[in-house]
């Protein structure tokens, strides 16, 4: 099964005002389009940096609902686009074991 690794920054002197932008584009974007079908959040990280707070959200998709999960995260973090310092990317990742089957 594939992988969505998606990390987003934001700065520190915004946390007061991010932290119910997130909670709220969190709490309806899942009403509107849960990623429940298309596979599941497997882990939920944060750290602070001198830059920010960089959070990162590991995604396992089920087999099929590539194009499907991709899109449904993108859209997820254009909501916060107009954020002050708002940053992130999704990468595609695999395990080991499927990165050395898809190479032999």
């Amino acid at each position: 099964m594939p992988y969505l690794v998606i990390r987003y920054v934001y700065p520190p002197h915004i946390l007061d005002e991010f932290v119910p932008k997130i909670i709220e584009v969190a709490q309806n974007y899942r009403r509107e389009s849960p990623p429940d079908p298309f596979g599941e959040v497997v882990l939920t990280a944060v750290k602070a940096t001198e830059q920010g707070y960089v959070n990162m959200i590991i995604f396992e998709v089920k087999e099929g609902k590539l194009d499907a999960a991709f899109a449904l995260w993108t859209k997820g973090m254009a909501l916060l686009r107009n954020v002050e310092g708002f940053k992130h990317s999704i990468e595609l990742w695999a395990t080991s074991d499927e990165f050395l089957v898809s190479i032999a």
